[in-house]
C-alpha cells in the first residue's frame, strides 16, 4: 500500500502506561484522566477533565512505536489544516492541541457522545427514520464540502467515525472524527489502498485514479447502513464486497475496468468477437488467483437486486413517506455512482430533493413530518424521538443554508471563496473560515468571520496582509488556481505560487493611496467599476474600512473628480474632456477625445488598431490616451 509520506523516523521508546487518576500536562493546561473510553492499534482514548476550563475532553494517547510516528505526524498536519474551519458549522471534530507526555504524543479533542454504530447497537439494530437520516446526511455533506474546499480526503468514513455530539440535548447533531487516515488531495497516488472494506469506493478497489469523491461514496454507504441497520456491501471480505457491488449496482463499465491496476484481482478478461470483456470471478477462481478465501456474505437482510428495491423493503405507508423514500433512494444512487467522475458532489447533493424536502411540498409540514419522523420501527422501546415538527439539529443545519446575510454575489466572487472549489452558494462563508481575524466592518458584518489566517507577510496599514488574503493556507494548493477566481476580473492568468501579492498582480495598476501604501500592488485596474453583487464598491464597502477612504481613491490618468459627486462636476483639467462616467454612453461626444475609447472599454469591444484609435482624438494628449487604454482596459501594445 502506498503512503503519502516517506518521512523516516528513528524514534522508539518504552514509556509507562498512562493510568486513570494521572494528570497529563500541556503548555496551556493540565488534563486529569478520568477513564479510558477507547483503545486501538494507535493507542488509547481517555476521557479527561481540563483543569483550566473544567470541561470534559477526549485525549488520544498515541503509541510511541516507531511504526506509528509517521502516521502521528500526518494526522497532526491534517488537524492543523482543518483547524481553520469552524468545527460547529462544518461538523468536524474540534481539535484543541497537541502535547507530549513522557515521550507519548497526546491529541486533545472535544468530548463527544457516541458513534452512529453504537447508536444502532443501543437501539437493538433498529434503522433510523428518514427524517433522522436526513439530518445526519445534511451534516455529513456540509463536512465533505468543507473538506473538499481544503483539498482533504478523509478516506475513513464509516459509522464508527461519525459521532453524536449529545443525543439528549442535540438529537442527531453529529461530528466527523478520526483524521488518522486523511490525506491531502495533492498527495494522492495511484494504487493507494484506502477506506475500510464495505465502505471502499470502486475506484480504490480497482486501483484507478481517485479524488475526494471516494468520501461521497463512503457517505452513501453510511446512509444505507442507517436505513437498513446493516452494511449494504459486506465488510468482512473484499471479494464479497465487490460481488455485492456488481449485483446491486451492476458491473463497472469497460473503461473503468481496463486501466485498473487491481482489476485482475476480481475480474477475468475474456476475448469476444467484438472486443475483450471482463467478468467477475467465481469464488473458487478468486481463491485460486489470490490465495485468499472468499468468505460467505453475512447479513441480517437479503441483498437487494438493485437500489430501487430499497424503496419497497418496508411497508408502503403514507404517500408522503413513500415519496420521501423514493427521494432518499435517488440520492443514494447518485452518491453510489460507480464512476467517481460522475458521482454527485457534496455541494450538489445538498440541493437534492431528499435534503431540501422539495419533493413533498404538496404535503403539509405536519403530515409529512409525522409520517417520516414516526419511525416505521416505533415499536422499539429504545427509539430516540425527534421534535414533533422538526429536530432541533435539523433546524440548526437548515439555518446554515439560508443566506440571511447578503454574502452570495457580494463577497463570494471577490474574497477567498471558493477556495479549491468550496461551494458557498447557500452557505455562509463564516461556516468555513475561522473567527476572529480582523474587526473590519464590511456591510455591517465583521471581516473576521470570513477570511483565513495566516497567509502572507505584506504590511497593510501596520497589519499583516497575511491576516486577510487567501493564499496558500497550510496544505491548500493554490498554485494552479487563477487569481481571477478570487478577485474581480480582469487580473490576467497569473499563478498563485506563494509569492508576495505584488508578484502576481499586474503592475503598474493604479496609484491609489492605501493608508500610506500604494494600492497598485494589490488591486487590478480599473477600480472604478468593480461590481459587487451588481453594485459599485462605494455602495457596498463602508468608509472608512481600516481607515481606507474609498471616496478618496486617486486614479492614474483620470481627471480629478468627486467620486460621489454630480457627473457634471468631473473636471476637464489637463486636457481630459468632461464626461459622465455613469451616464448614457450616447452623450459621450466623439469630438471630446477620450470618448470612443471609453465607449469601447465599457462595451468590452477591442479595436483592431490601438495606435490609430489613439491618434484619432485631438481632445487629449495621445500619450495619456494610450496609457489609460493600456493600463485600464486590455493592456494592448501601443506604439508611439
Amino acid at each position: 500500500m502506498s503512503s503519502w509520506s516517506s518521512d523516516a523516523f528513528g524514534v522508539s521508546a518504552l514509556t509507562p502506561e498512562v493510568e486513570a487518576g494521572q494528570t497529563l500536562f500541556s503548555s496551556s493546561s493540565g488534563y486529569s484522566v478520568l477513564e479510558f473510553i477507547g483503545e486501538g492499534c494507535f493507542g488509547k482514548v481517555a476521557k479527561c477533565r481540563n483543569l483550566a476550563t473544567k470541561e470534559s475532553v477526549a485525549v488520544k494517547i498515541l503509541k510511541q512505536d516507531v511504526d506509528f510516528i509517521p502516521d502521528t505526524e500526518k494526522e497532526v498536519s491534517i488537524l492543523e489544516v482543518i483547524s481553520i474551519l469552524n468545527p460547529d458549522h462544518t461538523n468536524v471534530v474540534k481539535f484543541f492541541e497537541r502535547f507530549e507526555h513522557m515521550g507519548q504524543t497526546c491529541l486533545a479533542f472535544e468530548m463527544l457522545d457516541r458513534s452512529l454504530y453504537d447508536l444502532l447497537y443501543e437501539r437493538n439494530w433498529k434503522p433510523l427514520a428518514l427524517n433522522e437520516i436526513r439530518i445526519i446526511a445534511k451534516q455529513l455533506l456540509v463536512a465533505l464540502d468543507a473538506l473538499k474546499g481544503l483539498g482533504i480526503l478523509h478516506t475513513d468514513i464509516k459509522p464508527d467515525n461519525i459521532m453524536c455530539v449529545n443525543m439528549q440535548d442535540q438529537p442527531f447533531k453529529i461530528k466527523l472524527i478520526d483524521f488518522g487516515e486523511a490525506i491531502p488531495a495533492s498527495k494522492v497516488q495511484l494504487g493507494m489502498w484506502l477506506q475500510p472494506t464495505g465502505f471502499r469506493a470502486p475506484e480504490v478497489a480497482l486501483g484507478l485514479p481517485f479524488t475526494e469523491a471516494i468520501d461521497v461514496w463512503g457517505v452513501g454507504c453510511v446512509l444505507a447502513f442507517l436505513y437498513l441497520a446493516d452494511n449494504l456491501f459486506p465488510a468482512q471480505c473484499e471479494y464479497q464486497m465487490m460481488k455485492c457491488m456488481v449485483e446491486v449496482l451492476g458491473q463497472p463499465e469497460y473503461h473503468l475496468l481496463r486501466p485498473g491496476i487491481y482489476t485482475q484481482y476480481f475480474f477475468i478478461e475474456e476475448e469476444t468477437a467484438d472486443r475483450p470483456t471482463w467478468r467477475l470471478m467465481m469464488p473458487e477462481e478468486y481463491e485460486a488467483a489470490n490465495h485468499v478465501k472468499a468468505e460467505e456474505r453475512q447479513s441480517f437482510i437479503d441483498l437487494p437486486s438493485s437500489l430501487d428495491d430499497l424503496v419497497h423493503i418496508y411497508p408502503k405507508g403514507e404517500a408522503a413517506e413513500f415519496e420521501d423514500r423514493k427521494a432518499f433512494v435517488d440520492l443514494i444512487k447518485q452518491l453510489l455512482h460507480l464512476d467517481g467522475d460522475q458521482r454527485i458532489s457534496p455541494h450538489r447533493a445538498l440541493q437534492n430533493p431528499f435534503i431540501t424536502k422539495s419533493h413533498v411540498s404538496e404535503y403539509t409540514d405536519s403530515c409529512f413530518t409525522e409520517c417520516c419522523t414516526s419511525s416505521r420501527l416505533n415499536t422499539s422501546g429504545t427509539m430516540i424521538s425527534v421534535c414533533p415538527t422538526e429536530a432541533s439539529a435539523d433546524r440548526e443545519i437548515n439555518s446554515l443554508t439560508q443566506t440571511n446575510i447578503g454574502i452570495t454575489g457580494l463577497l463570494m466572487d471577490y474574497l477567498p471563496a471558493p477556495i479549491m472549489e468550496i461551494q458557498l452558494s447557500g452557505l455562509l462563508m463564516k461556516d468555513y473560515l475561522p473567527a476572529p481575524i480582523m474587526e473590519i466592518q464590511l456591510s455591517g458584518l465583521l471581516m473576521k468571520d470570513y477570511l483565513p489566517a495566516p497567509i502572507m507577510e505584506i504590511q497593510l496599514s501596520g497589519l499583516l496582509m497575511k491576516d486577510y488574503l487567501p493564499a496558500p493556507i497550510m496544505e491548500i494548493q493554490l498554485s494552479g488556481l487563477l487569481m481571477k477566481d478570487y478577485l474581480p476580473a480582469p487580473i490576467m492568468e497569473i499563478q498563485l505560487s506563494g509569492l508576495l501579492m505584488k508578484d502576481y498582480l499586474p503592475a503598474p495598476i493604479m496609484e491609489i493611496q492605501l493608508s500610506g501604501l500604494l494600492m497598485k500592488d494589490y488591486l487590478p485596474s480599473p477600480i472604478m467599476e468593480i461590481q459587487l453583487s451588481g453594485l459599485l464598491m462605494r455602495d457596498d464597502l463602508p468608509a472608512p474600512i481600516m481607515e481606507i477612504q474609498l471616496s478618496g481613491l486617486l486614479m492614474k490618468d483620470l481627471p480629478p473628480c468627486s467620486y460621489y459627486g454630480d457627473p457634471a462636476s468631473w473636471s476637464s483639467d489637463e486636457g481630459l474632456p468632461p464626461c459622465s462616467y455613469y451616464g448614457d454612453p450616447v452623450v459621450w461626444s466623439s469630438d471630446e477625445g477620450l470618448t470612443s475609447l471609453l465607449l469601447l472599454w465599457r462595451s468590452s469591444s477591442r479595436p483592431t488598431d490601438y495606435t490609430a484609435a489613439a491618434s484619432a482624438f485631438s481632445g487629449c494628449p495621445k500619450t495619456r490616451i494610450k496609457t489609460f487604454f493600456r493600463d485600464c482596459c486590455w493592456r494592448p501594445t501601443v506604439e508611439d
